[in-house]
């Protein structure tokens, strides 16, 4: 979000605007929906247990009618530099944040795109009016540029492998950056100092499976382990 209190569904010029209330109800609907039974095994416990708590959000809205800290959180223009990341902008000339496309591309320092046109608030390639324009595309162009890595296929063996030789001068090269990292709850990582610590047991043998591959794998044949999704299923 851009700009969370001025640029959103809840103040304009410091005045309470009636989508305060609209977006409030529709985020108290959305979250009193119930859990699907198929992708939850204690949907109903988990249900319940939202329902009693979640908040009511006009009520939280309405208690920070001033910028105060509260719209600090999750305000891009709090602070433009903490986004480092590639950036992909959409937007429409029909929306309520169509503010939010010009000044990104103002303010960001990192690589950007911008995508915006005559649409509501909705996705690009079914909103009104028409005609539509290849949203799903260029998403897929922007995603293959910035986030999609070289790789190759799990094989027996390689008769070629794409890539390139690098050289370093000695090792650890100047370009290694040492990161110390231990298991924090939940058995996710913890950078940095954390002193944050959990006992979890990991077992996940490579060594066991159809698709381990030899021992060393020499010439004489398809040695080299393959895509174990099967064996750790």
């Amino acid at each position: 979000m851009l700009d969370r209190y001025a640029d959103d569904t809840h103040y304009k010029g410091g005045v309470l605007m009636n989508e305060n209330l609209g977006c409030a109800a529709t985020m108290l609907s959305f979250s009193a929906a119930v859990p699907d039974p198929d992708l939850v095994p204690d949907w109903k416990q988990r249900w319940l247990h939202r329902l009693e708590h979640m908040p009511l959000l006009a009520k939280t809205w309405m208690e920070h009618q001033t910028r105060d800290d509260y719209w600090v959180r999750g305000s891009v223009c709090e602070d433009y530099g903490a986004i480092t990341a590639a950036t992909f902008v959409v937007g429409g000339w029909g929306d309520a944040y169509k503010n939010a496309v010009p000044r990104l591309l103002e303010h960001l320092t990192c690589p950007k795109q911008a995508l915006v046109g005559p649409w509501i608030h909705t996705y690009p390639h079914f909103a009104v009016p028409d005609p539509a324009v290849g949203f799903l595309q260029e998403a897929l162009a922007w995603w293959d540029r910035w986030l999609r890595e070289d790789s190759t296929a799990p094989a027996p063996m390689y008769a070629h492998r794409p890539g390139r030789w690098v050289t370093t001068q000695g090792w650890p090269s100047d370009d290694v950056v040492l990161r110390r990292f231990g298991l924090g709850a939940g058995g996710c990582l913890v950078g940095g100092d954390s002193t944050q610590r959990e006992s979890v047991s990991v077992r996940t043998p490579l060594t066991a499976g159809t698709g381990q591959g030899e021992f060393c794998a020499i010439w004489v044949g398809p040695d080299l382990p393959t895509d174990q999704r099967s064996d750790d299923a």
